[in-house]
């Protein structure tokens, strides 16, 4: 039974909540007496004739919380260093690591609302002492500045919701949390609002380091992990990139029969006969924290590995009598442990890189009768374990319905992904220089898709490529029929319609100021490509034109799904659904004293813009952004770029009715690019390869070529308009003028000067006109000056130089 509160506190309470007739609630027992003129707890109720005094924006706690009590209660006690009291609440049946504590309170000085700046928290972990209340520390104490975000009304006050990621993570089943304010001179309050979930069992400390009290009350506060628990990671291996070579430690004389030869040969291996040939076991625990992407290590060590000889070896005696001899290659012994560093990116995963050591152990078999066995341990002859690492960064995914090994929220070696489509690339191994690679995926595993165009042409097919550093490249580029002549009296406009528009490009600049409520006080910029594949597409009505004389058309945009991504967090775009708010416009023809008729274009855009990566996504704007196009010649326009006037100050972005601090300060959107792509391959970031720009139209070769050549980019048109281009490596040598890769006069010439009579003179490209070395003398001189003249006027151009002698 719960006594009622004294008309003293009553009186308290009154300035701060909203009574409405309802039944109050009430304690075990009455509070302790006032502390510095204030009060240890407050009491809310709700009133709906005055809007309600729990208008609360976040109450639950995020998804998959390892423990939740969510912030519905309406009570808050102080626990705050300065005000001089502590509270404690349990929590129990955790099953991992706590990584996150989530909770709900407000800030009180005593007769009103105040605001905590800095708002810094002490929080500790306790053992349960046996019974029923806090005992001994097992984690903390953690001193930590929490994300703090506008939550809604409580009474008269604003509701916060703290958020901290605890580092180290905190591995505790069940026991006691307590969460306090710092005293930092403030005579401001922090107050923990309770929770309506719980066992009604909480301790107030009072004064601090005093008395506890017990406390039938519940405090709001959500417990997170993110972690995944130790388990094995399984591959399958095919014959082709995996083998070992003995070129550094070849197999001694003798080791296969009497005069037998060392063996120093390469042996191609692949699985040998199991879906599952390679596990590797993860020792412990790996927890990420929000906000991603976030980062965990975890010892490894490989505990079982059973590959075979794609063929068998030929083993001679003298150089003659060859023998064949299958391979199996097993573990020799216990391994030493390694390191696996993990990172995700997104919910449903990211890439890895690993490094363990292999002590292997190789057994052959004769394969005719006797069917000698003969067992080389590497270790009996004092070799090293290989320690193998990954080549580059490997994708993991958080897929659960995996049937081999252990379904522990991490798969190794798959990946997904943006689509939500799952495919495995092949992770390779290798010993960096040791002369052993190891290149696996998950057995049964689906092929990644191929690297091509997309139906629309518009870009390349977001795929994850055998080597996760190569991209996805435009290699053959068409260009799109001459932009139509301009518009002249009387070209009629055309009747109203509906325009489905894909493919475009972009960008939107994203401006956090110091005041934000997600990254307080952090001031960046984040620049986000709107990505040209799918989905990509906005849906513009136009109305008929209306002419009197010069025309306008009305237009709205009724429909946009986009998504941008800035190398960490993504976002996706779409109109307000808010009727009050459409994303309206206009075009206007223009006439020029050219007599052309071209059109203006302008839209009013209201978005919604949803960013996963913050704690509450989906934001939007309040005042339009505007976007503008000039001098259109045909509608539906074709790569135009609608862009915001020069000086726009940006537009602010708003979670309901509360202001962010998170601004969009600038805008372009491309209509469906100039450049459309044929063909797509993977490659490598550093070979040289087409790249292009759809937005500015650019096109050129990236990457780079080896040492005396120059990569020189070239193009050829087809009957059907379309223009191929390819990068070639040209050689450097002769082209000293830097022209593309062609000899010419104007080579001679640069020779001519840059040489002299007396050497090379300062200011000279050295590396181009050292490596002319072109009569094969060993230095440059006149010799090759006349060799030059003579290439010259032979040849009359190489449009394709080499190095070798002319």
């Amino acid at each position: 039974m719960r006594n009622s509160r004294t008309a003293q506190m009553m009186a308290i309470i009154g300035c701060l909540a909203f009574v409405a007739g309802m039944t109050q609630m009430t304690r075990t027992e009455s509070p302790p007496a006032a502390l510095d003129g204030s009060s240890d707890s407050l009491f809310f109720v709700a009133d709906p004739a005055n809007g309600g005094a729990q208008a609360r924006d976040i109450v639950d706690c995020p998804p998959g919380s390892l423990y939740s009590q969510p912030g519905t209660g309406n009570n808050a006690f102080a626990s705050d260093y300065r005000f001089g009291q502590k509270m404690y609440d349990n929590f129990w049946g955790v099953t991992e690591p706590i990584c996150d504590i989530h909770w709900w309170g407000i800030n009180y000085d005593g007769s009103g609302e105040c605001t905590k700046s800095p708002d810094r928290f002490e929080i500790v972990f306790y053992n349960d002492d046996g019974t029923g209340a806090p005992g001994t520390v097992a984690c903390g104490p953690y001193i930590v500045t929490p994300t703090k975000v506008n939550a809604g009304i409580l009474g008269t006050f604003t509701l916060y919701y703290y958020s901290t990621m605890l580092t180290p993570c905190c591995s505790l089943a069940s026991g006691w949390v307590s969460i306090t304010g710092l005293d930092d001179g403030q005579d401001c309050y922090f107050y923990w609002v309770s929770s309506l979930v719980g066992d009604g069992m909480c301790w107030k400390e009072q004064p601090i380091g005093g008395a506890r009290t017990y406390w039938s009350d519940d405090l709001s506060f959500c417990l997170t992990g993110h972690c995944i628990p130790p388990g094995d990671d399984c591959w399958s291996t095919e014959c082709g990139d995996t083998y070992a070579d003995f070129s550094a430690h070849p197999i001694p004389v003798g080791f296969f029969g009497p005069g037998s030869d060392p063996f120093d040969g390469r042996i191609d291996l692949g699985g040998g006969g199991g879906m599952v040939d390679t596990i590797v076991q993860r020792k412990g625990w790996m927890c990420f924290p929000e906000p991603l992407p976030s980062n965990a290590s975890v010892e490894v060590e490989l505990v079982a590995l059973d590959l075979v000889g794609c063929a068998p070896i030929t083993v001679t005696y003298g150089g003659a009598s060859p023998e064949q001899w299958d391979v199996q290659v097993g573990l020799s012994g216990a391994q030493d442990p390694g390191t696996m560093n993990a990172t995700k990116t997104h919910a449903n995963g990211g890439y890895f890189d690993s490094q363990f050591f292999v002590q292997p152990l190789y057994t052959f078999t004769l394969t005719v009768p006797p069917n000698t066995v003969r067992v080389f341990d590497p270790a009996a002859y004092g070799i090293l374990p290989i320690s193998i690492s990954t080549r580059a960064d490997a994708y993991w995914s958080t897929r659960e319905d995996y049937e081999y090994c252990t379904t522990d929220g991490f798969l190794g070696g798959y990946a997904t992904l943006p689509d939500k489509e799952e495919c495995c690339p092949v992770t390779c191994h290798d010993s960096y220089g040791e002369g052993h690679l190891h290149c696996a995926k998950p057995p049964e595993c689906p092929e990644c898709p191929e690297c091509e165009a997309l139906p629309d042409k518009t870009a390349c097919k977001r795929v994850i490529c055998p080597d996760p550093i190569e991209k996805c490249k435009p290699v053959r580029i068409m260009t799109p029929p001459p932009m139509p002549a301009p518009r002249g009296e009387g070209d009629p406009l055309p009747e109203g319609g509906i325009d489905n528009i894909v493919g475009t490009a972009g960008v939107i600049y994203v401006e956090a100021m110091p005041d934000n409520v997600y990254f307080p006080g952090l001031h960046e910029t984040w620049y986000f490509e709107i990505q040209e594949g799918p989905p990509n597409e906005t849906v513009v009505e136009r109305g008929d034109p209306v002419c009197d004389p010069l025309c306008t058309i009305e237009m709205e945009m009724t429909s946009m799904s986009l998504v941008a991504y800035d190398g960490v967090f993504n976002m996706s775009i779409s109109l307000n659904p808010d009727a009050t708010m459409p994303s309206e416009g206009h075009a206007d023809e223009d006439e020029l004293p050219s007599g052309d008729f071209p059109v203006d274009s302008f839209f009013d855009v209201y978005v919604q813009v949803e960013i996963p990566e913050i704690p509450t996504p989906i934001l939007h704007n309040e005042v339009p952004i505007p976007l503008e196009a000039f001098g259109i010649v045909e509608l539906p326009p074709s790569g135009e770029e609608y862009q915001v006037p020069p000086g726009w100050e940006g537009v602010q972005l708003y979670d309901g009715v509360v202001p962010t601090g998170l601004w969009i300060r600038w805008v372009t959107h491309r209509l469906p690019p100039w450049w459309q792509i044929v063909e797509c391959e993977c490659q490598e970031p550093d070979e040289n390869h087409v790249e292009h720009d759809a937005v500015a139209g650019l096109i050129w070769c990236a990457g780079v070529c080896p040492a005396g050549y120059l990569p020189v980019l070239y193009s050829q048109v087809s009957a059907d308009l379309s223009v191929e281009y390819w990068c070639q490596c040209d050689c450097a040598c002769g082209d000293i003028d830097h022209s593309g890769g062609s000899v010419d006069l104007s080579d001679f010439a640069t020779f001519a000067i840059c040489y002299g009579m007396s050497g090379a003179i300062p200011g000279c490209d050295m590396e181009a006109f050292t490596c002319s070395d072109l009569d094969g003398s060993g230095t440059v001189t006149l010799g090759d000056f006349a060799t030059f003249a003579t290439w010259y006027g032979l040849v009359s151009s190489k449009t394709v130089p080499n190095c070798s002698q002319p």
